[in-house]
């Protein structure tokens, strides 16, 4: 409602300001989006096929060795977790527990 705060604050301006504010936002985004998908698609020109298979290449034997290092982790783990249940069944039988007093 118009006019009806002492400051003399008028909405429809603010929010047609807003809305302005919002849309230049909005399309200074969008260019800075287009810049870097052309900047992108520009270096990817460059590439010749044969570099790409071999970046593709290094790529997936990385990748392999990755999940060969995981694996030897997971074995190296399970193997440490057995042992840790092994020392605690140990531990459990030698310890021995007091009597309770008789009464």
């Amino acid at each position: 409602m118009a006019g009806d705060s002492h400051t003399g604050f008028n909405s429809v301006a603010f929010t047609a300001g807003a809305l302005t504010g919002a849309g230049l936002l909005a399309g200074a985004l969008v260019s800075g989006m287009q810049a870097v998908v052309q900047a992108n698609r520009a270096a990817c020109e460059r590439w010749t096929h044969d570099e790409l298979k071999t970046a593709f290449n290094l790529s997936e034997l990385l990748r392999y060795k990755k999940c060969e290092e995981l694996a030897e982790a997971k074995a190296e783990n399970a193997e440490l977790q057995a042992e840790n249940a092994k020392l605690r069944l140990l531990l459990r039988s030698a310890t021995v527990r007091r009597a309770a007093p008789s009464r």
